[in-house]
């Protein structure tokens, strides 16, 4: 176990205490994980819609950077931090808040002792995609700057 996956498992029992960030952006609590790989069930509230009623992009993307923030974590050591790098997401179609729950689901695709790649999908309640990200997330000593 490490300090990532204590917090996983903590968000799974619901005994998670939210950072100021993620509480008031409603960010996603993973529902499952293994090593490399997270998932999560999420409804994205009314408020996260655009003047066309649909999702703002820039929050799906913050849900993604999320997501992938926590993949990284399955893998992280005590002793290193990570931080995104990079992140490209594409969108695929339009998301709207009364469609209900959608499904995160990230996972790191390569790692390095300084980089994770790690891939991200966001999809409907009936599998369609909404959008794809991928990230770079680069690995320092714990207490050091970021690269």
């Amino acid at each position: 176990m490490t300090r990532g996956t204590d917090k996983l498992d903590r968000m799974i029992a619901g005994t998670h205490e939210r950072s100021r960030c993620g509480e008031s952006m409603n960010l996603p609590l993973v529902n499952a994980y293994r090593a490399g790989h997270v998932r999560c069930s999420h409804v994205i509230e009314g408020r996260f819609a655009n003047s066309s009623g649909a999702v703002f992009g820039g929050y799906l993307s913050a849900l993604l950077d999320d997501v992938t923030a926590h993949a990284a974590m399955t893998l992280l050591p005590d002793d290193k931090v990570c931080s995104t790098a990079e992140l490209s997401v594409s969108y695929f179609r339009p998301c709207f808040p009364e469609d209900g729950a959608v499904t995160l689901e990230a996972e790191v695709v390569n790692q390095s002792r300084r980089m994770y790649h790690i891939e991200a999908t966001v999809r409907r309640h009936d599998g369609k995609l909404i959008a794809k990200a991928r990230a770079v997330y680069a690995i320092s000593e714990a207490g050091a700057a970021a690269p």
